[in-house]
């Protein structure tokens, strides 16, 4: 089931600024996760390439455990990997017990698209 929350187009963004980093909109969204039951939130920014998500508790999840969450699963299918993450990331990725088990390496780079896809 899908629990729908703010999800009717208008660029002018009336309830806040879509950003999934933002404290009011992860805010809104662990609202939403307490008055409801559900097992999760995810919001996104205005054009889809950034996810903020909150779990069953309403509790932040931010990116960088994400982004460490979906590199534990990859590490396991290839061992070895090395991982590239924002250098404004936490540290995380170099340190994460599952991760080192692997074998997997972290690789911090520069914020951007255009830098992550050398």
């Amino acid at each position: 089931e899908v629990i729908p929350s703010h999800n009717r187009l208008d660029y002018t963004f009336p309830h806040y600024n879509p950003n999934p980093e933002a404290m009011e909109m992860l805010h809104d969204m662990a609202a939403t996760v307490r008055a409801t039951g559900a097992d999760f939130a995810l919001g996104f920014d205005g054009d889809g390439d950034r996810c903020g998500v909150v779990d069953d508790e309403g509790e932040d999840i931010f990116a960088d455990k994400v982004g460490v969450i979906m590199a534990r699963d990859l590490s396991a299918l290839y061992p070895n990997a090395t991982f590239v993450a924002d250098v404004k990331s936490t540290g995380l990725f170099a340190s994460d017990p599952v991760l080192r088990q692997n074998g997997a390496k972290a690789d911090y780079w520069k914020t951007g698209h255009s830098h992550m896809k050398r």
